[in-house]
């Protein structure tokens, strides 16, 4: 009998001491979006190398000479903002052999902006007409569908799109300095 007591009573104390409070996980992990996010990777999902370096990279910030100054700032207030959006000017065509190339070049006009309200519901954020930013280990992903097209590299046929390609954008949170 002795047995079945302690038994139940480390059971009992187990369950106290490993039972988390849901509130308190759910509120950590909203206070993990706020801040400033800065663009790390810019990718259509080909592999370019458009600096002539000889190596391919999916993420254009590393191809193309453009100043990448995007911040995704996240506030407590339910405010989102995009500044200084990377936005460079591009257009990828793929040949009859399957090969893909690009032909970009860097904003000096000025850079877009965005400022919206959102929600945040189980790691996804969602702002501006249902877009998506999904919280995933630690980094933020945004997947703007079929936004790129790829056109025909045929002189004689370079309006047709042959295929549309997903835009994704990874940002990681600044780090404050301390």
């Amino acid at each position: 009998m002795k047995n079945v007591l302690y038994g139940v009573a480390c059971l009992a104390l187990g369950f106290v001491f490993s039972c988390e409070d849901k509130d308190d996980v759910v509120l950590a992990k909203t206070d993990a979006i706020y801040g400033e996010w800065e663009l790390h990777s810019w990718s259509v999902g080909i592999g370019f190398d458009a600096d002539g370096d000889g190596a391919y990279n999916e993420n254009l910030i590393a191809e193309l000479a453009c100043d990448n100054h995007e911040v995704l700032l996240i506030e407590n207030t339910g405010v989102l903002s995009f500044n200084n959006v990377y936005n460079p000017e591009y257009s990828i065509t793929k040949d009859d052999e399957e090969n893909y190339s690009i032909n970009a070049s860097c904003d000096d006009e000025g850079h877009v902006g965005l400022a919206t309200s959102f929600e945040f519901n189980n790691g996804v954020i969602v702002y501006s007409d249902a877009r998506e930013l999904v919280l995933d280990n630690g980094v933020l992903i945004a997947v703007f569908e079929d936004a790129v097209a790829v056109y025909a590299s045929d002189e004689d046929d370079d309006d047709h799109v042959l295929e549309t390609r997903h835009l994704t954008k990874i940002y990681t949170k600044r780090r404050s300095e301390e």
